[in-house]
């Protein structure tokens, strides 16, 4: 079935009109012209040619009736006046009856009533005739309507082909049960080759799950089904692996149309990956590529809910640079940025390939870890990290020392909300700050919780007041003390 059916139906149909016509004059020319112009000659006999003539009208009568039954058919749907091409074939049926009946008459001399015959015959073609008169009107609408349609149809092939997406269309297949059990193919654009990768010769009449089984193993059919049968119109975006291709996004939109479904589809690749990009952007440290503040809350929860679910816990570790404002007012911030960029790199090889580093601004990280049977190695973990960071600083600033403080709350144990723990692990890190830095500090009751109010107090203020750490690259690095890592 091509794409517009009902306009095939009426080329068809106006050949079949055509037909007739062809029909209506063979039957005139043998009836006045034929026999007499042609056929008598002086050796013919007048009622062998009467004969021939009958049985050429005959033979029309009955090909005429066949015509009109067929149309009356093929018709269905598309003309609301059919019925018509039923009673032209009975009437055309009657009129070779008759003719049958006179050419018996003919024959047997006792069956003499041809001229009877003759008034019946020429009484139906005369209510034929006034019928074709009385749907001259229709015929003109029907022809005006016909040539719109075809109008339209060139209108939407041009529009489909010029589209910039795919758009195919298809017809439901229906098994003995009359359960759809795949589509097939009746229209397909240009971009709807380059999306499926063959020609359209090779699409058109070619079954759906057969052509591209996924449609069948990935739900497509399924989805397609209840369009036809609901109406409606299922619009998804998907990725999609073309062979020899990188990951492609589609979208696409269903719709039904009649007894089948129209597609249409775009690739939309490039809008995926910008606004991946652009989120990635928001939820990520543009210097150290960590996530940052807005997936805090997320990942703490995540760790937490995990916690609940396996009775284990979860460290949130605070890690604050020491001095770090020095570094940046005496080597500027071009080497500030580079120690942070060390410093993010040093902590993502310190910890688990399940915890999470995170940096949630200037020289502050944090580092979840979940799934944690243990508090000792909670406390393992913040020694790596302190002697990481420690470890010299990045290339071309080797005469740099680096150094942290980290703050540690655990749940369940401190804290049972997320809110808590960032609290507490703030606290115990300003606790490692007033310790003289480089050190960390889990939290404990003695420690008094942090607010905006005691941040901003002078014992908290001189914490970072020591001169900065910048030594010769052979000198002897400080002393770093360490909480027992049991």
């Amino acid at each position: 079935m091509r794409l517009a059916s009902p306009t095939v139906g009426l080329f068809r149909l106006k050949l079949a009109s055509g037909l007739v016509l062809l029909g209506i004059l063979a039957v005139i020319t043998a009836r006045y012209w034929w026999p007499g112009a042609i056929l008598a000659t002086p050796t013919d006999s007048p009622a062998s040619l009467h004969v021939l003539a009958a049985m050429i009208l005959t033979i029309s009568y009955f090909i005429l009736a066949g015509t009109f039954i067929t149309m009356f058919f093929k018709c269905k749907g598309l003309l609301s006046f059919r019925g018509i091409f039923l009673v032209f074939a009975l009437f055309v049926t009657a009129s070779g009856v008759a003719r049958v009946i006179g050419l018996l008459a003919l024959v047997h001399r006792e069956l003499d009533f041809s001229a009877q015959l003759e008034m019946i015959s020429a009484t139906l073609a005369v209510v034929s005739a006034g019928i074709v008169a009385a749907l001259v009107g229709r015929t003109q609408k029907f022809l005006v309507t016909m040539r719109q349609s075809q109008q339209n149809e060139a209108r939407f092939i041009a529009a489909s082909e010029s589209s910039l997406e795919a758009f195919y269309t298809l017809n439901s297949v229906r098994g003995k049960d009359g359960q759809i059990v795949d589509f097939e193919f009746t229209y397909i654009n240009s971009n709807g080759e380059k999306l499926v990768g063959l020609p359209r010769e090779e699409i058109i009449g070619q079954y759906l799950c057969a052509l591209i089984p996924v449609n069948r193993t990935g739900g497509f059919f399924d989805e397609y089904k209840q369009v036809v049968m609901t109406g409606e119109p299922v619009v998804q975006e998907f990725p999609m692996q073309l062979e020899g291709d990188i990951p492609r996004w589609i979208r696409h939109e269903v719709v039904r149309l009649e007894d089948g479904i129209a597609i249409s589809a775009a690739d939309i690749t490039e809008r995926k990956l910008s606004e991946r990009a652009t989120e990635h952007r928001a939820q990520h440290d543009v210097l150290t590529g960590l996530p940052n503040r807005s997936l805090l809350g997320d990942r703490v929860q995540q760790a937490i809910d995990r916690a609940v679910r396996y009775r284990n816990k979860v460290g949130l570790f605070l890690v604050d640079m020491d001095h770090f404002k020095e570094i940046n007012d005496t080597l500027g911030h071009a080497a500030g940025d580079k120690v942070l960029v060390t410093v993010a790199q040093r902590l993502r090889e310190s910890v688990r390939g399940t915890d999470s580093v995170l940096r949630i601004g200037g020289d502050e990280f944090i580092v979840v870890m979940p799934d944690v049977q243990e508090e000792r190695d909670i406390r393992r973990m913040a020694a790596k990290i302190i002697a990481a960071v420690l470890n010299g600083g990045p290339d071309g600033l080797e005469t740099v020392n680096m150094s942290c403080s980290i703050g540690i709350a655990i749940y369940p144990v401190q804290a049972n909300t997320s809110e808590e723990l960032s609290s507490k692990a703030d606290a115990a890190m300003y606790e490692a700050k007033r310790r003289g830095g480089g050190c960390f500090e889990v939290y404990h009751d003695a420690i008094p919780d942090f607010t905006p109010e005691t941040a901003s107090s002078p014992s908290r203020r001189k914490v970072n007041s020591r001169p900065t750490l910048v030594v010769p690259r052979n000198a002897k690095k400080p002393a770093i003390s360490f909480p027992e890592a049991q």
